[in-house]
């Protein structure tokens, strides 16, 4: 026997078993009768003007540490957030969905290992919902995977809680498919009712409504494709003290335009597991270092811990890696009302001055031999903003033929502070063919403010060395 062949037969027998101790599960309690909705709301009361709650989301915890550096990583830093949190002293911690990277009972069990031995007796309150990959992996009916989530984390997937007077609705997505309308549409009448209630209760008070995926083209990371739901937000547009709080994207908190404010209030909260940015960059959605590795991706988790009152709202940015609070801080007054809203993103782009570019900034560029191919690289100082460039708009005109390509790059905003750097380096995507170039550069803010163009002349080279 193979050791190929005894693997596969024992990763097999693992998920055969696996499957048949959820089956089991299921049907001891009860498939016929199991609803995912909570058939009450749960009223809590916490002794405390202003309570802490952290918002995370994007745990991806799966079984298979022992031998995947990844996962190891997620669980890891799941494991130092949650130290974080504990010396922040929250009163709950809300998790946005994917609990784990797929719907093993094995990922449940270790996501309650690591929270137990952080915290061995009081927990705060933890307040979960389902994600796309919580219905990943196995193929199992939605109900069965909604069972062992509740089996698990002791919540229904589906569910109203009221905490000093606030109202959370909880509104997981109903199977993996995040981006159809039908995923969250299905429930909608449930929603409308505890809005209902909500408002009756309270119509000056904030509701707060917690989604897998953000509504669509509203936080940062909701305009890419599968990130947002349009749905959500046509449902949301109809009440303005709504405020929705989301994942699945991964993208940085970094980023201004987490929070939104137009019809609605939304945050986009970060993955502890590991960042994703937009699509099309030549750096990488996922981003890497020099070595092509995407653990880079997994050192900058970040979460919210929001403070809430009676008066107040304000959220605040934290390093889950060290704990250390980023210093711009975002704040909403109660009640939440329309011609009150600060985070209009029309506003805030006439708010700041576009990227400045140094005196004498100078264009640099270097060959490299990297995998039996010569490459090249260009540097540049970074240009100044107030807050941060996000993006860089490189031209590149060939003095030969005079044709025209343009390329995105990432800046390193999406790292901690203290590691950006004011010299920047990107590698000539492969497209850009051997020859001499004229470039330009333009600087972009997260409001899409651009820099002037800062030029130069660079010899590109991409050859195979033989």
């Amino acid at each position: 026997m193979n050791k190929k062949f005894k693997y596969n037969l024992i990763l097999l027998l693992y998920l055969f078993t696996i499957t048949t101790i959820e089956t089991l599960i299921f049907i001891i309690y009860d498939y016929i009768k199991y609803s995912p909705i909570s058939p009450s709301i749960e009223k809590i009361k916490i002794n405390k003007p202003t309570i802490k709650i952290a918002l995370i989301s994007d745990i991806h915890i799966c079984p298979y540490t022992f031998i995947n550096k990844k996962y190891k990583k997620y669980a890891k830093n799941f494991k130092q957030a949650l130290k974080v949190l504990k010396k922040q002293n929250v009163d709950i911690i809300l998790i946005a969905g994917d609990i784990g990277d797929g719907n093993l009972i094995g990922s449940y069990i270790q996501y309650n290992y690591i929270l137990n031995s952080v915290y061995p007796d009081k927990k705060p309150i933890m307040n979960l919902i389902m994600g796309n990959h919580d219905y990943y992996g196995i193929p199992k009916p939605n109900k069965l995977n909604q069972r062992i989530f509740e089996f698990f984390t002791k919540e229904k997937p589906f569910n109203h809680k009221i905490i000093n007077g606030f109202h959370f609705i909880n509104w997981s997505p109903e199977n993996g498919d995040v981006i159809s309308d039908n995923t969250y549409k299905s429930k909608s009448n449930w929603v409308e009712e505890q809005m209902k209630i909500a408002l009756k209760d309270n119509s000056s008070k904030p509701i707060f409504i917690i989604t897998h995926t953000g509504p669509a083209f509203t936080s940062y990371g909701t305009y890419e494709y599968g990130q947002g739901n349009f749905y959500l937000k046509t449902f949301f547009k109809q009440y303005e003290n709504i405020i929705s709080i989301s994942g699945h994207s991964h993208a940085s908190l970094m980023d201004e335009t987490s929070i939104y404010q137009e019809y609605f209030t939304g945050i986009q909260t970060q993955s502890v597991s590991y960042i994703e940015l937009n699509n099309g960059y030549e750096n990488g959605r996922i981003p890497k270092d020099d070595n092509d590795s995407d653990l880079v991706s997994m050192d900058n988790p970040m979460g919210i811990i929001m403070e809430l009152s009676n008066e107040k709202i304000i959220f605040r940015r934290i390093y889950l890696s060290n704990g250390n609070f980023y210093n711009k801080i975002w704040n909403c007054d109660i009640p939440i009302q329309k011609h009150k809203f600060q985070y209009l993103f029309s506003q805030r782009k006439k708010q700041y001055n576009p990227p400045v570019w140094y005196e004498n900034t100078k264009i640099n560029y270097s060959f490299h031999i990297q995998n039996g191919k010569i490459e090249t690289k260009i540097s540049f100082k970074q240009a100044y903003h107030i807050l941060f460039v996000h993006t860089y708009m490189i031209q590149f005109i060939n003095i030969q033929n005079n044709k025209k390509s343009y390329s995105f790059f990432f800046s390193d905003f999406y790292k901690m502070k203290n590691e950006w750097k004011n010299e920047i380096t990107f590698k000539i995507p492969n497209y850009i063919r051997n020859g001499f170039y004229n470039i330009s550069i333009i600087a972009i803010d997260s409001f899409e403010n651009e820099s002037s163009e800062l030029k130069g002349n660079i010899e590109v080279k991409n050859d195979k060395i033989t």
